[in-house]
């Protein structure tokens, strides 16, 4: 028989909080040559990641567990894009659409993936 236990920092409300209580910088972001896994991991809030890691399995291989990780910092950064407030632009978010940007210019592209949650929005990546 399949139990969990709860733990406090796995509670929703305590993971609102952490969201709604996280200080976020919006006047300066790193250029993309300069964002790396752990800066990016650091900025998520304990309770998010805590849940996010609670979800994978164990990886064994070094190449699985960069990949791992790698999820891990992407689901925690497309969570707070879509729970912190207003203002708030994930660093890693605003990144993948300046590649699509430059990759495709596509307009149409970008305001998909912005409205799936993946990707800043066009006229944020313009704006940048």
């Amino acid at each position: 028989m399949w139990t969990y236990k709860w733990h406090r920092t796995l509670d929703p409300a305590c993971i609102g909080q952490a969201l709604r209580d996280k200080d976020i910088q919006t006047d300066v972001y790193p250029s993309p040559n300069d964002i790396d896994l752990e800066k990016l991991e650091e900025e998520n809030p304990k309770p998010v990641r805590t849940l996010i890691t609670s979800v994978f399995t164990e990886s064994r291989s070094e190449q699985a567990k960069l990949k791992k990780q790698t999820l891990q910092v992407s689901i925690c950064h497309i969570i707070m894009q879509a729970a912190c407030k207003q203002g708030f632009l994930s660093p890693l978010l605003l990144s993948i659409g300046l590649f699509i940007h430059q990759s495709t210019r596509s307009r149409v592209l970008l305001d998909v993936l912005s409205s799936l949650g993946l990707s800043a929005s066009y006229d944020r990546v313009m704006a940048f």
